[in-house]
């Protein structure tokens, strides 16, 4: 991840409360539809007791010329959350407002915790820029400090949170 270092925390703040963004999350990954079972109790094998000299299940001979073609990283969805901006919080003349439950709901629940924020008026630097929690993830009012930004007790920059310019 590439990190914005050379603005301080008042600067990013003062900058943060006049722009007109979009706030969006990451999704948690999909739930399952049919439970796995209870586990095995009891092996259904004696272990090994001595290494093996070869290999012990059949393998496939591996092929000789390396994958043209390497396949796609997967793709990341985003939730969008929350718009700020104007006195109706539009952003592009859309509201989007998951509430505090829900979007709380979504970011504690989300594996990376991360939160990306969009601004179409803000300058080329700060267009698009991820918030990383690192401390209470699982317990922190994202909701709250992303509507009304400010560092305080609990989200100071490079201890509580950082913030990436891209995240890959």
């Amino acid at each position: 991840l590439a990190q914005k270092t050379n603005q301080t925390i008042d600067e990013l703040k003062e900058y943060l409360d006049t722009l007109h963004a979009k706030v969006q999350l990451r999704p948690t990954a999909a739930p399952t539809l049919n439970p796995t079972t209870d586990p095995t109790k009891s092996p259904t094998a004696d272990p090994t007791k001595s290494p093996t000299t070869g290999p012990t299940a059949t393998t496939e001979i591996p092929t000789t010329d390396p994958t043209k073609d390497p396949t796609l990283a997967p793709t990341t969805t985003w939730v969008e959350g929350l718009t700020l901006g104007g006195s109706d919080n539009s952003y592009d003349s859309v509201v989007i407002d998951l509430g505090q439950y829900d979007f709380n709901a979504e970011f504690q629940g989300s594996e990376y915790h991360v939160i990306k924020r969009e601004c179409a008026t803000c300058g080329d630097e700060y267009k698009e820029i991820y918030y990383k929690r690192i401390l209470n993830a699982d317990t922190f009012d994202a909701y709250e400090y992303m509507r009304r930004w400010r560092e305080d007790l609990d989200n100071r920059n490079e201890l509580d949170f950082k913030i990436y310019t891209s995240i890959q």
